[in-house]
């Protein structure tokens, strides 16, 4: 280990989220190959990581109290806080998801789904947490209110699971309806879904529910399915270990947040269900889309597939998805070759032939243009080894 720094990660509980942070990490470190990486999960970091037995370089820390960001204070090593969590007084310069463009993304797709009010859950208070304000600015913007849990709630964030239900269930009874609610995480999202049910409050044909980013064993799980607008915690995980080296190399903290613009898409369930006709079958045209990647599609093709015109059909997925078939196409391939890429050991060329693309050089020039570097860079960059 001489010469190698010795990195700590507290990256939090959520599954989903902590393995896509540690592999935008571990792609920084593999590339540098000047760091070894201690983690552990939430509620175990005093034992390990705040004692007199470790000396570290570095931290990243998902900063979820003020307790823990005194703690990373006094070690006295540089650190990079992840997330959109700020607690009073912390000065930790910070990489996160930009929350305007993700509530952005949140808000247009309850809007389309012909929702006129709308509310955030959240256990933070407002002003100690960005995605809140964000979803309600951007609510506002379209000309809505937004209700706020935590201007409700009297509860601590560490609550019970029994107390948080009874309290959400009262505050879902006094919400208007119908409405469509944000929530922080797939935790609460998960937790409001239930607190609906036990409330006796339909979702998705009273409240409509999305959560902010997407653990697929959390939201395919609940019963409604939850949708999600989907975090780029992999490229947090890489920008913030990059900073984290300027930072141990004696570079000046940023005066702002860096800013991860986020994927581009929501995944929709059942929990979002209030779509128009027109919004199902976009959702089914992008589906047969996702299922036929092999296939040599044609926009007329998917078209057919839902018995409506190609006309129709570039317009209305313009709309309810911002991008046009063609777009959505391309990202659908992308995303499962990244998919294969670090899950297989094939060669780019079967990757590209298994996700659509008839050439080696046409998905390698594709992917390049889409994620910034090679697919066998891509590889290498986020496969945990």
């Amino acid at each position: 280990m001489s010469g190698q720094r010795r990195v700590a990660v507290l990256a939090g509980s959520s599954m989903g989220w902590r393995e896509k942070l540690m592999r935008g990490i571990a792609a920084f470190s593999h590339e540098r190959g000047k760091w070894h990486v201690y983690t552990a999960p939430e509620g175990f970091e005093d034992s390990m990581f705040f004692t007199g037995s470790y000396k570290w370089d570095g931290i990243i820390a998902r900063v979820t109290s003020g307790r823990i960001a005194r703690w990373v204070a006094s070690l006295g090593v540089p650190a990079v806080s992840i997330g959109s969590f700020r607690p009073p007084g912390d000065s930790m310069p910070r990489v996160k998801v930009d929350e305007s463009r993700l509530m952005e993304l949140a808000a247009r797709h309850l809007v389309d789904n012909g929702l006129r009010q709308f509310a955030y859950c959240g256990w933070f208070a407002r002003k100690a947490e960005d995605r809140g304000p964000a979803f309600g600015k951007a609510v506002s913007a379209m000309g809505f209110p937004c209700e706020y849990y935590s201007d409700f709630t009297r509860l601590a964030a560490e609550a019970p699971w029994q107390a948080r239900q009874r309290d959400l269930a009262r505050w879902v009874k006094k919400l208007p309806k119908p409405i469509g609610i944000t929530t922080w995480n797939p935790d609460v999202a998960c937790q409001l879904v239930e607190a609906c049910n036990l409330a006796k409050v339909d979702v998705p044909g009273q409240v409509a529910v999305i959560a902010s980013d997407d653990d697929p064993m959390k939201t395919e799980l609940t019963s409604p399915t939850v949708s999600a607008v989907e975090l780029p915690a992999m490229e947090i995980g890489y920008e913030a270990a990059a900073l984290l080296e300027r930072l141990m190399s004696g570079g000046h903290p940023p005066e702002a947040p860096i800013l991860v613009p986020p994927r581009g898409s929501v995944k929709v369930r059942e929990s979002s269900g209030r779509a128009s006709d027109d919004e199902v079958d976009v959702h089914r045209a992008a589906r047969y889309i996702a299922e036929n990647l092999q296939q040599a599609i044609m926009i007329g093709q998917v078209a057919d597939s839902i018995a409506v015109s190609r006309r129709w059909l570039e317009r209305h997925f313009r709309r309810v998805l911002g991008r046009s078939p063609h777009e959505e196409l391309r990202l659908a391939r992308i995303d499962a070759a990244k998919k294969l890429l670090l899950e297989t050991d094939w060669p780019a060329a079967r990757v590209g032939r298994q996700v659509g693309f008839v050439s080696a050089p046409h998905f390698n020039a594709t992917f390049r243009k889409a994620a910034g570097v090679t697919p066998m860079q891509y590889r290498r960059r986020y496969r945990l080894r």
